[in-house]
């Protein structure tokens, strides 16, 4: 399901919703890049998809060893500038993103009835 963008919908945005759309459009660059003969831009997309996914080890819950391995395959289909194998982790990822980003958005509503409930006790 492709997600329709409104502004207010990118500002609202959390953090790893952000992260999680920038890595399908790395992806999806890198992608583009790829079919144009660009290796450098190939490059650029994959690193930065890699970067990503780094971040969200950090963010997203009980998902950390997935993640590596779709940063090594990343890696990997980048020094061998194997698309196939680029694409596959773009698949996946594009499965999970919707997930994510519930449970983005579950984790905020929960933080966000701590704070209230600690200000609450105050």
């Amino acid at each position: 399901m492709k997600r329709r963008y409104e502004p207010e919908a990118v500002i609202a945005a959390s953090p790893v919703e952000r992260l999680v759309d920038e890595l399908i459009l790395s992806l999806r660059l890198a992608d583009a890049a790829f079919e144009r003969g660009d290796l450098e831009a190939v490059d650029d997309g994959l690193c930065r998809a890699q970067d990503i996914l780094l971040a969200l080890r950090t963010d997203l819950w009980g998902v950390a060893a997935d993640l590596t391995h779709m940063y090594r395959e990343l890696r990997e289909a980048n020094l061998q500038k194997n698309w196939g194998q680029a694409a596959r982790v773009l698949k996946v990822v594009e499965e999970l993103a919707e997930a994510w980003r519930h449970a983005a958005e579950q984790e905020a509503r929960r933080l966000a009835a701590d704070a209230r409930a600690a200000e609450v006790g105050e």
